[in-house]
């Protein structure tokens, strides 16, 4: 498998590759508030019937987006197995989407991917990688944990309320 920078040929089979898993689990939040301190505890907390979770992909054309990337790398090896894209903001990586295809996963991909993001992080001068994932994407949270992010936010006002959104960063 080889990562290297993607081409514009490459965009349209980006987009075209599918970002959905099936999840059994969620992340519930519990609050515990008082006068003199306050704490959030995430528990894994299995579903009724596994559901689909999907990549969130911003509003717009999505080629435009992929070459606004200010990181956008393929995974190959005979033909593009995923990607990765990743902005900087706030003074770090940003991970906007990682996506591999189905018969891939689990080999590796993404790991890789994100190695390089992080290789590509460092050398830009910035001093973390950062992730928001949703809370019933229980895949994506087990690939960060595996990757050595860590904890470090949550935000349970993005997407309308819907969906509270899990923040894990990784220093370059």
């Amino acid at each position: 498998m080889q990562i290297r920078r993607a081409k514009p040929a490459d965009y349209p089979v980006c987009v075209a590759l599918e970002g959905s898993v099936l999840t059994s689990l969620t992340w519930q939040m519990v609050e515990q508030s008082a006068a003199d301190r306050f704490a959030v505890e995430f528990r894994p907390s299995r579903l009724p019937r596994p559901v689909a979770v999907g990549v969130r992909r911003p509003e717009g054309d999505p080629l435009q987006r992929l070459a606004a990337s200010d990181l956008l790398l393929v995974a190959e090896l005979e033909d593009v197995q995923g990607y990765l894209r990743a902005m900087r903001r706030e003074g770090v990586a940003w991970l906007e989407e990682v996506v591999v295809q189905p018969q891939f996963r689990r080999q590796g991909v993404a790991t890789a991917l994100i190695q390089a993001a992080r290789s590509w992080a460092r050398e830009q001068g910035l001093p973390a990688l950062v992730a928001e994932v949703p809370s019933r994407h229980q895949p994506a949270i087990c690939l960060l944990q595996a990757c050595a992010f860590v904890f470090c936010g949550f935000d349970d006002h993005r997407y309308d309320g819907r969906d509270i959104v899990i923040k894990f960063a990784l220093r370059t």
